[in-house]
């Protein structure tokens, strides 16, 4: 695998990525991502801790050969920051290893093969886009059910005023899995 990315899109989604990949983990391999090629222009950079899931797709500037490769997540997120701003390349070599170059910057970082990286879910449906105000107002409905506690498993109990009513109380159960 070939690809160029500009450094400041590989910098925005390697940061979105890095909630997710934690660097001392009991499994080695979730300390890093997968990078893979999402069609003629584009990647995607995805992340796990095999509870939560993040992909990012990012349009790549140049897609030299298709393919997949992991690379530690920190190391390369760090890199990625103090690159400067240019196209940066990489490129997959035997052995797994990758070899990143920006400008007059070369580095190369071990990686591992794409099938010890855990599978991920697939999407049964197509993903949908909601207004940045319509997310803000379900969030504000709902986020009175948020308890502070890690060791509480429900919230019950949440006073109500309707207008023009009297007060009423709702019990509310929230069952955490």
């Amino acid at each position: 695998m070939q690809f160029v990315v500009a450094r400041s899109v590989l910098q925005k989604e390697l940061a979105f990525v890095q909630g997710v990949v934690e660097r001392k983990n009991t499994i080695p391999v979730l300390a890093n991502i997968l990078i893979e090629s999402a069609g003629e222009d584009s990647i995607r950079i995805s992340g796990t801790d095999l509870d939560v899931t993040i992909r990012c797709d990012a349009d790549a500037q140049e897609i030299s050969s298709q393919g997949a490769m992991c690379v530690q997540a920190r190391k390369l997120f760090d890199i990625a920051r103090l690159l400067p701003d240019a196209p940066v390349k990489f490129h997959k070599e035997e052995n797994e290893w990758v070899t990143v170059e920006c400008d007059q910057s070369k580095f190369r970082l071990p990686g591992i093969s794409k099938d010890t990286f855990p599978e991920l879910p697939g999407f049964k449906s197509t993903p949908h886009k909601l207004p940045a105000s319509l997310l803000k107002l379900l969030i504000d409905r709902t986020i009175f059910a948020i308890t502070q506690e890690e060791g509480r498993y429900m919230v019950t109990g949440w006073p109500s005023h309707r207008p023009g009513r009297s007060a009423t109380k709702l019990r509310i159960l929230l069952w955490m899995s």
